[in-house]
């Protein structure tokens, strides 16, 4: 189950062409977007809800997913996980960067809402309400078993500390960098500083 956001294009398309290849495993690829419900793509009219948006998409496509058979489950993204249904006999690998906690810490949540008037106040709860479903959707899936892959050991000590995830339902799984496509330019200056563009 793979977004199509952000970086996550990127990912979708290098596991895309790389496990469509693999002679051992059948791999059905299922994007969030296309199973999104009425609801959510009702909540694009607002222009809000990102959050609501995602885990409703991410629902959507884990149960068409389960209908068609499968069993095993990678979800891109946290963001598909606050709504996944509890399904004996499905397990749930879910890949992502940061947890909801550090992307708040982070700064990367829509401005902070002011509750001083009553637009402020119903945007306070709405956010209060996504930090509770998303807490007890990662506990769940923690005591339930299923694991967390992470980007980096950053995240992973996140899932740890804010939501209770025992280390071994963790593993630490870098996003994989096509090296065909991404080299390091033979033409270039050295005596000129270092750009980074991300780490």
């Amino acid at each position: 189950i793979l977004g199509n956001v952000l970086g996550w294009a990127t990912i979708r398309k290098t596991w895309e062409e790389g496990l469509s290849r693999d002679d051992d495993y059948e791999f059905l690829f299922l994007h969030p977007e296309d199973w999104a419900t009425y609801v959510g793509k009702a909540t694009y009219r607002v222009g809000r809800f990102a959050s609501l948006r995602a885990a409703l998409a991410g629902r959507a496509a884990a149960k068409e997913a389960i209908r068609r058979g499968c069993r095993k489950l990678i979800v891109g993204s946290f963001h598909y996980a606050a709504l996944l249904p509890s399904t004996s006999g499905v397990r749930y690998y879910i890949h992502g960067d940061a947890t909801p906690r550090q992307l708040e810490t982070l700064g990367y949540s829509q401005r902070e809402p002011k509750p001083r008037n009553l637009s402020g106040l119903v945007q306070s709860a709405i956010r209060a309400s996504y930090h509770i479903v998303y807490e007890r959707a990662f506990r769940r899936l923690g005591r339930d078993g299923h694991h967390f892959l992470c980007w980096s050991s950053w995240c992973a000590g996140g899932l740890v500390d804010d939501y209770g995830i025992p280390s071994d339902h963790i593993t630490v799984l870098p996003p994989a960098v096509d090296t065909n496509y991404w080299t390091p330019s033979t033409e270039r200056d050295l005596s000129q500083p270092l750009q980074v563009l991300f780490i």
